[in-house]
């Protein structure tokens, strides 16, 4: 939950992204994450502020960076439509995973956003 101050003081209400009990996060234009939960630390076994502020593809499994990096360029650009497919990464306990990414964008008072 986050509390926002409004007319009638602090008001919680829902996070969906912070609250979601699948990893998920945000990122900006150039592919830099600027938000994530905590259902994706755990999993990539990061905190939040050894993820955030950093590109998605640094957490790829090194072999699928650089098409990682091309594929997420080319979706925040709209060339590219997004998908469902599987992607290896590796966390720094030097587990390897293989997830399955569902990809949306997100909507934001009014505003398309990619999520």
């Amino acid at each position: 939950m986050i509390e926002s101050q409004g007319a009638g003081g602090r008001q919680p209400h829902y996070d969906p992204l912070a609250e979601a009990p699948v990893a998920c996060h945000e990122l900006d234009r150039e592919g830099i994450v600027i938000r994530v939960n905590d259902a994706e630390c755990s999993l990539l076994g990061l905190g939040r502020e050894q993820i955030v502020g950093r590109h998605i593809w640094d957490f790829v499994s090194p072999a699928e960076q650089e098409a990682s990096r091309r594929a997420v360029m080319r979706k925040l650009a709209a060339e590219e439509p997004l998908l469902v497919f599987e992607r290896g990464y590796e966390r720094p306990d030097g587990w390897s995973l293989v997830l399955e990414i569902h990809e949306r964008y997100r909507r934001q008072a009014g505003i398309v956003r990619n999520r």
